[in-house]
């Protein structure tokens, strides 16, 4: 009797061994048809109705409407401009000066390829100024890369998240952060265009002449052309500046704000930051005006057109996609020596990830 129950034991043993290893194969077999057939014949395994074998469950993400490359940019243009009101102002003062150093940088440039293309102007002056537009943007992108900020693109960013609701109770704070950006990219460019006279580069022909030239011809025009010029140019710029919102890498920021700075720049039309650097440039060069028409003649004039330019883009763009789509105010606790441009990307940019869970039921 005990040999028949041991014997009866050993059987029961061996016949759970064969089905545990039988059941190990037909599962490794359909995770192998799992990989190969992908998710989308995952419900078909599910519902074979076969009960010994383990179940297999799985949390599929939650499905959304594909977002529009334009609507993404506006979003980030939105979360933008709360990041930059909400950094602290020594943060503000640094991304200011920086941002209106680059802008100088870029325009030195221009100035010194157009100024020695002396047969060019003469015969072609548009093909002059297509070159000098080439060269100038890469101050702008040198903006983009580091987190500056420039009042022209503060116009359309902040602007934008006026209009989508985000400042609600903290308007003063946005008016005086872009106050404190202005004056902050007029100190940059201060500090590149007296760098730029202890180069001595201006003071040698033929850039003297063309650089003074060219100024002059900027504080003389009519105070209305100079405002027209401005919205013409921070509507380009403000489009520029949305559309590196589309690009996450160096190079697709680049193509994407490269043409419309050079188209702004070539048709000859006016942006406040680099006229801060040219205009004073061209008294410290002993052009024929003073701060005073500096101001009055220019910058003033500039300065509003630059503001309308960019509600082109922004009113546009933020009625176009409404507001109640936009992100919640950031948390002011958490401004940081990053860009807000990147803060921005990567707050739109968040999700959930796909998960999958596997429980095995005996």
């Amino acid at each position: 009797r005990p040999m028949a129950v041991a014997g009866w034991v050993k059987g029961k043993y061996l016949q759970q061994t064969e089905n545990t290893e039988r059941l190990a194969v037909a599962t490794t077999n359909k995770f192998e048809t799992v990989a190969a057939f992908g998710l989308s014949k995952l419900d078909a395994l599910l519902d074979d109705g076969d009960e010994t074998q383990p179940r297999l469950t799985v949390r599929k993400p939650a499905k959304s409407k594909p977002a529009d490359m334009t609507e993404e940019m506006v979003r980030k243009g939105i979360t933008s401009g709360q990041y930059k009101v909400n950094y602290h102002l020594w943060q503000n003062i640094i991304n200011g000066i920086t941002a209106g150093a680059y802008i100088s940088l870029g325009g030195f440039l221009a100035c010194i390829v157009g100024g020695g293309l002396t047969d060019i102007n003469a015969t072609n002056p548009g093909l002059g100024k297509l070159i000098m537009g080439l060269v100038f943007p890469f101050g702008l992108l040198m903006v983009v890369l580091t987190g500056g900020e420039l009042i022209t693109s503060s116009f359309s960013t902040v602007g934008a998240a006026f209009l989508a609701g985000i400042f609600k109770g903290k308007q003063r704070r946005a008016l005086f952060n872009m106050c404190i950006i202005y004056w902050t990219n007029f100190l940059g460019c201060l500090l590149v265009a007296a760098l730029a006279m202890g180069t001595g580069v201006f003071e040698n022909e033929p850039y003297h002449s063309f650089f003074v030239k060219f100024n002059q011809k900027k504080v003389h025009q009519p105070w209305m052309q100079a405002f027209w010029k401005g919205v013409m140019a921070n509507w380009l710029v403000s489009m520029a500046t949305m559309f590196t919102f589309a690009a996450t890498d160096v190079v697709g920021k680049a193509v994407a704000l490269w043409p419309l700075i050079t188209a702004f720049v070539a048709m000859g039309m006016d942006h406040c930051v680099a006229n801060m650097f040219f205009l004073s440039m061209g008294i410290f060069l002993g052009a024929d005006y003073g701060w005073a028409e500096l101001f009055a003649n220019n910058l003033i004039p500039v300065t509003l057109g630059n503001f309308f330019g960019s509600q082109m883009c922004s009113v546009v763009y933020t009625f176009r996609y409404g507001q109640s789509s936009f992100q919640k105010p950031v948390d002011e606790k958490k401004a940081d020596f990053q860009s807000a441009d990147d803060r921005a990307a990567n707050a739109v940019e968040e999700g959930e990830g796909d998960s999958v869970s596997l429980l095995s039921k005996s």
